[in-house]
């Protein structure tokens, strides 16, 4: 199983099981089930619909440090002679440093 990380959402865990459990029951059923109001429902609904999914993969050993492609090297990049990892978003590149 692949870990997944809802990243700037307080509870994505539970947006994503409403989101789910939408597919197959109304708003109103969904609502007395996880015990919140309609709207709430609709919101965390339209909040994991709305979220950028990245697949992302670690290539070589060791922790890796990561920035947007384009993006000015810190100091420490200007020195390291390291392989590199890239892996593309839909709205970014992301370049890391593996190793």
């Amino acid at each position: 199983m692949q870990a997944v990380i809802y990243a700037g959402l307080r509870n994505g865990a539970r947006d994503q099981q409403i989101h789910d459990a939408l597919t197959y029951k109304h708003v109103a059923e969904v609502a007395q089930e996880f015990k919140l109001s309609p709207n709430t429902i609709r919101a965390a609904s339209k909040r994991i619909a709305n979220a950028t999914v990245y697949e992302l993969s670690l290539l070589g050993g060791g922790v890796a440090q990561c920035r947007l492609a384009g993006s000015p090297p810190i100091h420490s990049e200007k020195r390291r002679l390291a392989p590199t990892v890239a892996t593309t978003a839909p709205s970014a590149t992301l370049n890391c440093l593996a190793g």
